[in-house]
């Protein structure tokens, strides 16, 4: 398969997860660097278990991180999407400048139009060029410093 369906194939956030007992016992986590969950998921599916998704459960979590943070869990996701499933989301610079743009279209947009208080709607919103900077350039150097064996891991992730 294509890198992308097999990484959908293998979505799994252990965020807001139950593993069956005997499914963990036969295919437990081990010891990652990061991406522990789509590790995980990856080899549950090659030993032959199922991922459900339930729609109807409910999770909240959510972080206000600085920046840098993001950058570097972003570096380090991408990484981990181009090691296991050999997934560039953006294969090549000319990528990086399209998603800036939608991404700061849309983040933009969205807090207009979700953010109600004033002050809080005008912080978020000189926030979005720096977090989007952020995210793209992660995913970007990310999947490439893996595939050229570049780079270094942020251990602090």
């Amino acid at each position: 398969l294509p890198p992308m369906e097999r990484f959908l194939l293998c979505v799994f956030d252990n965020v807001c997860a139950s593993v069956r007992r005997s499914a963990w016992r036969q295919v437990p986590f081990r010891a990652n660097d990061f991406g522990e969950d789509l590790d995980w998921s990856k080899r549950a599916l090659e030993a032959g278990w199922r991922i459900v998704y339930e729609p109807q459960a409910v999770v909240m979590h959510s972080h206000c991180r600085p920046v840098s943070y993001e950058y570097k869990r972003t570096y380090q996701c991408h990484r981990k999407l181009y090691e296991l499933f050999g997934l560039q989301t953006l294969p090549a610079p000319h990528y990086v400048l399209r998603s800036l743009v939608r991404g700061m279209a849309n983040d933009l947009h969205y807090v207009a139009r979700h953010e109600k208080p004033l002050g809080r709607c005008l912080a978020l919103m000189a926030r979005v060029p720096f977090l989007v900077y952020a995210g793209v350039l992660g995913q970007y150097r990310g999947a490439r410093d893996q595939r050229l064996r570049l780079g270094r891991r942020h251990p602090d992730v």
